[in-house]
């Protein structure tokens, strides 16, 4: 059942990504006419976009949630199609972890190997399609809101670095889990270009993992549904391909009175 899971995942990541290739570089076929005295041809169309930076993120909503919440670093790229008004494409990588430690926590259940962790580390590398919905839409800004689907491989390690999903008598007797889970993450993003196509961005997003393990804690929890995640990214935005308007030439009264 794991292993058709997996598949079943896998093929959905991978009609997203598909419909996001096809809508990216789909080529348009309107051009917009206008005189050459209309047109600032000192900020050309950013129609692809490499996006690379830092990300802050936080394990929440999980068995062993703590306040305050621990925020760990990760890195992202990220490649963005930013040809469209409304909707565009965006595929991301990222790499980091997640940390919480909750000394307070306790088995809820009576079970006869009582040894659950009360810390965590998890690294994850996730890799998403995602679909940005443009609020509000300019030449060098825009705020969207997103969806994808993506993939993340996770391990997770206790205190000495051991992997935990090895040690039986953390979970409750013959709970076991795979280390990859299906990401349906939810954004709200932000970016401004200067006029050479270089920029900056935020977004924030959550995970929603469709796992409860990222922190090795399942059938012993105490909190019902899956794990998440919150992550802020900022980026550095370079340009990978510009559009310049085309120019036309720009007829004066003169030229109309000599055609006559």
């Amino acid at each position: 059942m794991m292993q058709k899971n997996k598949v079943l995942f896998l093929g959905l990541f991978l009609m997203l990504f598909l419909g996001v290739a096809l809508q990216s570089f789909a080529q348009e076929t309107e051009i917009e006419w206008v005189r050459q005295d209309s047109i600032d041809y000192s900020s050309p169309k950013t129609t692809h976009m490499l996006m690379f930076g830092m990300t802050a993120q936080s394990y929440f909503l999980g068995d062993l949630s703590a306040s305050p919440q621990k925020w760990s670093n990760a890195f992202h790229v990220s490649l963005r199609f930013n040809r469209k008004e409304r909707v565009n494409g965006c595929l991301y990588l990222g790499v980091g972890f997640i940390t919480a430690e909750n000394i307070f926590y306790k088995v809820g259940l009576p079970a006869e190997r009582k040894l659950p962790n009360t810390f965590f580390r998890t690294e994850m590398l996730n890799f998403v399609g995602e679909l940005h919905y443009n609020i509000i839409k300019r030449r060098n800004f825009a705020f969207y809101v997103g969806q994808g689907i993506g993939l993340s491989r996770f391990v997770v390690y206790d205190k000495d670095g051991n992997p935990l999903s090895s040690a039986a008598s953390s979970r409750a007797r013959g709970e076991e889990y795979g280390n990859i889970t299906l990401l349906l993450p939810t954004s709200v993003g932000v970016f401004y270009l200067l006029k050479n196509g270089y920029g900056v961005g935020a977004q924030l997003s959550l995970f929603n993992p469709m796992t409860d393990y990222l922190d090795n804690i399942g059938q012993w929890g105490t909190q019902s549904g899956n794990d998440n995640v919150m992550a802020l990214r900022i980026s550095v935005i370079a340009p990978l391909k510009r559009i310049f308007p085309p120019k036309i030439p720009n007829y004066t009264h003169q030229q109309e009175e000599s055609a006559k």
